[in-house]
């Protein structure tokens, strides 16, 4: 059964979910979360539909960082392990829509949904998403290994670091 997601009302997958920015493929969707404590009206203005998003991803040492900004918001992080989870994302032909993205601004723990949002992804981002995704989960790696390999990545490189070494970019532009 679909779960209804709305403004307002807790989403069940983030609820008790400590703080942070979550990134999840799972079949047939794309979502970005950031769970924030108690989200500011500075916060929820930065996210709205007229103000601009990036996205972009790089891999290091095997570890996928997906990397967003918007509005006025510094850069997040969030590490993809596409061994985990139900990953399936559909092939693309040249010169069709790229995929779909759902947003969601949550408040940490209740899971509450403070702003959603859909964001339209370009064919060609996509098209190279879906190669890095697919190249990478046919690499065999324990999840403990996973684990150190993404606490050394993020102890070497902050979100803004990351986000210039990213090798995909997408950007939406507001209407501000």
């Amino acid at each position: 059964m679909l779960e209804r997601l709305e403004v307002g009302m807790p989403y069940s997958r983030i609820v008790g979910r400590g703080e942070g920015v979550f990134f999840d493929i799972s079949y047939p969707g794309i979502e970005l979360i950031y769970n924030y404590d108690k989200p500011t009206r500075e916060e929820i203005a930065a996210v709205k539909m007229d103000k601009p998003v990036e996205i972009r991803v790089v891999e290091i040492d095997g570890v996928i960082i997906v990397t967003s900004k918007f509005g006025s918001l510094r850069w997040s992080d969030a590490p993809y392990n596409p061994r985990l989870g139900r990953c399936q994302l559909d092939e693309l032909e040249p010169g069709t829509l790229g995929y779909g993205l759902t947003f969601f601004l949550t408040e940490s723990p209740s899971g509450v949904i403070r702003h959603m949002r859909l964001l339209g992804l370009g064919n060609s981002f996509s098209r190279g998403f879906r190669d890095m995704v697919y190249a990478n989960k046919k690499v065999a790696i324990s999840v403990s290994d996973y684990d150190k390999k993404t606490t050394d990545v993020f102890s070497r490189f902050n979100a803004e670091d990351i986000a210039n070494r990213s090798t995909l970019r997408y950007r939406i532009k507001g209407n501000t």
